[in-house]
């Protein structure tokens, strides 16, 4: 197997990446965490890992071994795709994640250099201004129940509740908040019950 160049997302940390093993990138296309209680374990929002594909031709496939606390004996086989979502894990524990690549005999290169991840009870929130209303979109564990709630300002800040909402099969969460044209301004967030 030929040596990748790897991107490492900001946050994440890892160890040297080794000539001959198959680069692990994760592209954390997880959001941040908005705001959840501290504390709480449960189910996270859905973690999206990726990886360069390897240049090797004999290469047919890629799986992704990943456990707590620096052990990474879980395999999920993720074939000839270059990313795999992860909808299970626990939120609060330290997860490690390595790659590999194998051929149409099943052998597998050697593990990439583990990277490390806790994932959170709750994505971030993305936004969107629409004529008379914001639309509200964020991610939690499948089937999740959370508060979205809102304040005109942030001094102080004063919550009300606009609406509880769950996730679908998917842990989406997307809400719409009809606006008055005398609101200048608002602010979001979202906690975990």
């Amino acid at each position: 197997m030929q040596s990748l160049t790897c991107r490492k997302p900001a946050g994440c940390r890892s160890g040297s990446f080794l000539p001959g093993r198959t680069s692990l990138l994760i592209a954390l296309t997880l959001f941040l965490l908005c705001i959840a209680r501290a504390g709480i374990a449960g189910v996270a929002c859905p973690c999206t890992l990726a990886w360069n594909s390897s240049l090797d031709p004999t290469v047919t496939g890629y799986a992704i071994y990943y456990g707590v606390n620096g052990t990474a004996n879980t395999r999920v086989n993720a074939g000839s795709a270059t990313q795999v979502t992860l909808n299970s894990l626990s939120t609060a524990s330290n997860y490690c994640f390595s790659v590999v690549a194998y051929n149409a005999a099943g052998m597998e290169s050697p593990r990439s250099a583990l990277m490390y991840y806790t994932p959170p009870a709750v994505s971030g929130l993305k936004l969107t201004r629409q004529a008379n209303a914001v639309s509200v979109h964020f991610q939690v564990a499948t089937n999740g129940t959370c508060h979205i709630q809102y304040t005109p300002t942030l001094s102080p800040a004063q919550w009300q509740t606009l609406t509880l909402a769950t996730a679908d099969a998917n842990g989406n969460i997307n809400v719409t908040d009809l606006l008055t044209n005398s609101v200048p301004s608002r602010f979001y967030r979202a906690t975990v019950p």
